[in-house]
């Protein structure tokens, strides 16, 4: 049973982190197939809830903070060459850990603001800059 995301008899399967997945590749509607290109740089930790944006002059995805799959909060800033398609770690301490937080680009300085922090079950809001 093939159904339009390639799954079913026919679809390939890869070794991933000791599981089978099927193979990163989808049918769309407009006829053409989406895959994924691994980067053959360092990528960051796995994250939830980080914040983006988009460096146009650069050609850049820049993301920021987030939840790591040990679910403690991150302070860490990357940047995702889009042209080399290579990470690179612009920070590795910014203010204090955090995820949910909003951000936005304005004459190449990204401003990071809110965001949350769940300690010990308790959750804190974070309104600063």
């Amino acid at each position: 049973n093939n159904n339009q995301f390639g799954s079913g008899n026919n679809a390939q399967l890869i070794k991933h982190s000791s599981e089978y997945i099927p193979t990163p590749l989808l049918k769309t509607m407009y006829h053409g197939v989406w895959s994924m290109v691994y980067p053959d740089s360092v990528p960051p930790m796995t994250r939830v809830g980080q914040c983006q944006v988009y460096d146009e002059e650069r050609s850049a995805i820049i993301i920021a903070y987030g939840c790591g799959p040990d679910g403690k909060c991150l302070n860490d800033a990357w940047a995702l060459d889009l042209n080399s398609l290579s990470w690179k770690c612009i920070s590795r301490k910014l203010r204090s850990p955090r995820q949910y937080a909003s951000a936005v680009l304005i004459r190449n300085r990204m401003f990071i603001f809110g965001g949350i922090v769940i300690v010990n079950f308790m959750l804190i809001y974070i309104i600063l800059i």
